[in-house]
């Protein structure tokens, strides 16, 4: 495939979309909310696990994860779309393989929503569950409840002599989805990203450079105290990625522009305007204190193509609309976009 090629994978109501644009074409792309995935993103990519009824591996690697978890409703209210875990005994395990034990820089993104903010069971994933050993990276939050990312130097112990990490600045909350990205090139050198911003923070940690134990890295479970039980993640996770590189800032943005655009909302000229019922299964309806400034409204499904169009009308028909997410656009008599939000159609 050529950068100029198109690469759709469609798996329950999620889609990336990959192609090279230039930023011309990325603006005009936005007013549709259409995910744009740079092919970069997927230049080693290790694993990526989109949670869509199973554990499997979507990358071209095959590395597919060993679920010990339950399936529950992602963060767009789909079933069977990520995964759940007790905080007791539930767990993903990654295979085990040393092309998925590399050296730094690395990188890991999710989705994760905590039932519960208490350092024992915010651990995310690692990528080496070694016992009483800090090993491979991992990503969690501190004691305070901020996001962190860290890496260990299997060095037989879990003490701060035994690790480097760095810890954000947002206190994260209970019950909120949270897009998370740790980029980890060295001792002094992370980046941690919440909800698409650069988090800052502080390091901690004398540890050596990285290493691994022979067992397989894991999501939702770390061994993180010496000689104590296991500490196990109590929450939801969904998307997980994980690369044997460092991502760049332009590689983040477009990789948020994808996690996020199905899921918010466009706000043009201060025209602020609701749709309901959403999701809707056969009309829709649009009010708004500014309704007189539209003319007409489109609708376009997440691969660019318009599936209906025409002069707002009081009340619009979607029954002859496929199932699916799609964007819901508004434009004044000149044709200039007002907005658009995200319809669900059931």
């Amino acid at each position: 495939m050529n950068i100029t090629d198109l690469f759709f994978y469609f798996r329950k109501k999620k889609l990336i979309v990959m192609k090279s644009l230039n930023l011309s074409t990325i603006a005009i792309t936005l007013v549709f909310s259409i995910p744009i995935f740079s092919q970069d993103l997927t230049t080693d990519l290790l694993i990526h696990y989109p949670f869509d009824g199973d554990a499997n591996d979507a990358s071209i690697n095959g590395f597919d994860g060993i679920p010990n978890a339950t399936l529950t409703t992602d963060r767009f209210g789909n079933s069977n779309s990520a995964y759940s875990f007790n905080g007791i005994d539930e767990y993903i395990d990654l295979p085990i393989s040393p092309v998925l034990k590399p050296q730094l820089p690395v990188t890991m993104s999710c989705w994760v929503k905590f039932d519960e903010i208490h350092y024992t069971k915010t651990v995310i994933a690692t990528t080496d569950f070694a016992t009483d050993s800090h090993s491979g990276a991992w990503i969690n939050t501190s004691s305070a409840g901020n996001f962190a990312g860290n890496f260990g130097d299997n060095t037989g112990n879990t003490s701060s002599p035994n690790r480097r990490t760095k810890v954000g600045e947002t206190s994260l909350v209970a019950d909120t989805w949270y897009h998370v990205v740790a980029v980890i090139r060295g001792p002094q050198d992370m980046d941690l990203y919440v909800d698409c911003r650069n988090d800052q923070g502080s390091y901690s940690g004398s540890g050596g450079m990285i290493a691994y134990s022979s067992a397989p890295g894991s999501i939702g479970r770390k061994d993180s105290y010496y000689g104590g039980p296991t500490s196990y993640f109590q929450g939801t996770i969904d998307d997980f990625r994980y690369w044997n590189r460092a991502l760049n800032q332009e590689e983040i943005d477009k990789l948020c522009q994808y996690d996020l655009s199905v899921d918010q909302n466009e706000v043009l000229n201060n025209f602020a305007f609701n749709v309901f019922p959403n999701p809707a299964n056969n009309k829709v309806t649009l009010t708004s204190s500014k309704l007189e400034l539209v003319k007409s409204y489109k609708i376009t499904s997440l691969d660019g193509k318009v599936v209906k169009s025409n002069e707002l009308e009081e009340s619009i028909d979607i029954t002859g609309i496929s199932n699916g997410i799609y964007t819901i656009s508004l434009f004044d008599i000149n044709g200039i976009s007002l907005g658009f939000k995200k319809l669900v159609i059931n």
